[in-house]
């Protein structure tokens, strides 16, 4: 590869990180990853020095570090310049398309925003299938009283279902986990499968699985480890869209007025919209919106460090990651200067801190800053 051409895998790299690449230029770069082991290797070291450079001196000096590539590549030592340089072109790209690339070790400065009581919790809703509502949150301990042959255990954020006698002769009971903004919490369903529910969001299922599939509806974002049940397979309804899996582990996003986006991080899942039909394989994302059905190559990966307390924005439009944190945190979000929403952040942060440390990680890139008043936050250029 000649000078010209590393140079532009460097640009695709930078509208990589930015989220700015179309279509034609993501199945370039996607080829240049995938046509050799080293490729992919370098993608990845191209992006961790970029993170550190930033990291260690605030900025990147683009035209220096071109200037040290072609003195290497005149010398006969290219692939030793190269990650460097790459990482200081998408550097410079980034500053002058008015990009942001955070990493989860920033430093956060004094915060202009006042010490806030808004922070994540774990805390939920159960209704029970006689209509008995019971709360649910992180200090919720022992045996939650229900009819039927399950036991229900709430323990260590978790609500779990065990079996405790069986009869398919019972009609069975369905329950309702509901999550309400600003809260998160995991179910255990009877069958062993795993359910993570993020701020908004709700999952009605059977206390038992009882017949020939395991069916469960949801809205909002759930995260899905299912227990593998031969002949048995799981059948998940997210409005127009059904999943259907025998084991694997999947995300869905399903927020009333917003498109059903359904990542695959392992195994095998069938979607079906309508007419429409695909099976998805891991790492691919598949977006329905008004019947269209559209699919892409992701880190599916990162669609799931929610679970584990990370969220995680590659170039995602500033509106869009207020969006997200209204949900989190149970906030309102207006704008004084309406263009500050289009400002693209890359961004990886903890989302148990407190609303303002969050916020205060994003001021201080200098492209917006914001206002907190109880639980209202304002954003302006």
């Amino acid at each position: 590869m000649n000078i010209e051409e590393r140079y532009e895998i460097a640009r695709l790299i930078a509208k990589e990180v930015t989220g700015t690449l179309d279509e034609e230029e993501r199945r370039r770069l996607e080829g240049w990853i995938a046509a050799r082991a080293g490729n992919r290797e370098e993608h990845g070291e191209i992006l961790r020095r970029l993170e550190r450079e930033v990291d260690e001196q605030g900025s990147v000096d683009v035209a220096r570090e071109w200037d040290r590539f072609k003195h290497r590549v005149a010398a006969r030592r290219p692939a030793r310049a190269w990650r460097r340089v790459a990482a200081a072109v998408v550097a410079g790209v980034i500053a002058t398309a008015g990009y942001v690339y955070l990493s989860p070790g920033d430093p956060v400065p004094a915060a202009s925003l006042p010490a806030t009581g808004i922070v994540k919790r774990h805390k939920a809703t159960l209704v029970l299938a006689d209509g008995e509502r019971v709360m649910i949150s992180d200090s919720s301990r022992g045996v939650i009283p229900a009819p039927g042959e399950v036991q229900i255990v709430a323990r260590d954020n978790r609500l779990q279902y065990e079996e405790r006698g069986a009869s398919d002769n019972l009609p069975p009971a369905y329950h309702t986990v509901i999550v309400p903004h600003g809260g998160e919490y995991e179910l255990l369903l009877s069958d062993g499968t795993r359910v993570w529910l993020n701020s908004g969001s709700r999952v009605t299922f059977p206390a038992r699985f009882t017949g020939d599939t395991r069916e469960v509806e949801m809205r909002g974002e759930v995260c899905f480890d299912v227990a593998g049940r031969p002949g048995q397979p799981f059948i998940v309804k997210a409005g127009e869209v059904s999943l259907r899996v025998l084991g694997t582990l999947f995300n869905v996003e399903a927020y009333p007025d917003e498109p059903v986006v359904t990542t695959l991080v392992n195994g095998s899942l069938r979607l079906s919209a309508g007419t429409r039909e695909q099976l998805l394989r891991p790492g691919q994302q598949v977006t329905v919106v008004d019947g269209r059905v559209e699919s892409r190559e992701v880190d599916a990966a990162g669609s799931v460090e929610w679970i584990n307390g990370v969220f995680n924005f590659t170039g995602t439009p500033l509106r869009t990651i207020m969006t997200r944190l209204a949900r989190w945190y149970d906030v309102e979000v207006s704008y004084r200067d309406p263009p500050a929403g289009d400002a693209r952040f890359t961004l990886e942060i903890k989302r148990y801190d407190n609303i303002a440390s969050v916020l205060s990680k994003i001021e201080q890139t200098g492209r917006v800053r914001f206002s907190i008043e109880g639980n209202r936050v304002s954003v302006e250029e």
